[in-house]
């Protein structure tokens, strides 16, 4: 029994990770823009794995919906959602309303 993750789980990894931080990265760059324009909330609605309109933003909205089950989506939602709880920020998911199959994030501070 091997304690060190193979190849197959080390690649699954680094994609959940990958896609964790660059959703952080893309909402943490919208709240600088909204901060600097004296916004006290920030939306985001697209351009990112979980936002976007296609079959991979969709498949989040499904997840989170319920819809579908998918550990790997909810844990890296969850992810995202803890990184800016934890900093003080409330987080809601929407439905977009332009694609009605896609989330929206809202950030608040």
């Amino acid at each position: 029994m091997s304690v060190y993750m193979n190849a197959a789980e080390a690649r699954k990894k680094t994609t959940i990770d990958t896609i964790i931080h660059s959703e952080i990265k893309t909402v943490e760059t919208q709240i600088i823009t909204d901060v600097a324009a004296g916004n006290l909330e920030s939306t985001i609605s697209t351009g990112t794995s979980m936002t976007n309109d296609d079959a991979t933003g969709q498949s989040y909205f499904s997840v989170w919906q319920g819809n579908t089950e998918d550990r790997s989506k909810s844990y890296q939602m969850e992810r995202v959602i803890s990184y800016f709880q934890d900093g003080g920020y409330t987080v809601e998911r929407h439905t977009n309303s332009s694609t009605l199959d896609t989330l929206t994030w809202k950030i608040y501070w």
